[in-house]
């Protein structure tokens, strides 16, 4: 096939609905996280409880920045990988629709002259 949808599980996914994603005029923060996504939602929960925990144990400004920074560091990593899959099949489907774009123009400019 020409893409390749076996990419690293990490950022295994159906293709997003079209509209769905991020945009110019509907930024991230607008952006409807997959409702199944479990992983997402025990994420937000621990992240709830070790800000709780902070809360409760009286941790200080530079206690909780060295955890957010170890956190952070992991999740940039997976972040990156699927970031570059994603890029990826971006590029090849930009790449399809080009090609189809240029084999519909010139099926059309054949069949009635160069209007198209």
């Amino acid at each position: 096939p020409i893409l390749n949808t076996n990419h690293d599980e990490t950022c295994a996914g159906s293709w997003p609905v079209p509209g769905s994603a991020p945009t110019e005029s509907a930024p991230l923060k607008h952006y409807a996280y997959p409702r199944s996504s479990d992983s997402f939602l025990r994420l937000r929960a621990l992240a709830q409880d070790l800000l709780a925990l902070w809360e409760e144990t009286g941790a200080v400004e530079e206690e909780r920045i060295a955890d957010v920074e170890v956190i952070s560091k992991s999740a940039l990593a997976s972040i990156d990988i699927c970031l570059a899959a994603w890029r990826e099949r971006h590029s090849v489907l930009t790449a399809c629709c080009e090609e189809l774009l240029t084999k519909i123009t010139d099926g059309l400019n054949s069949l009635g002259g160069d209007r198209f």
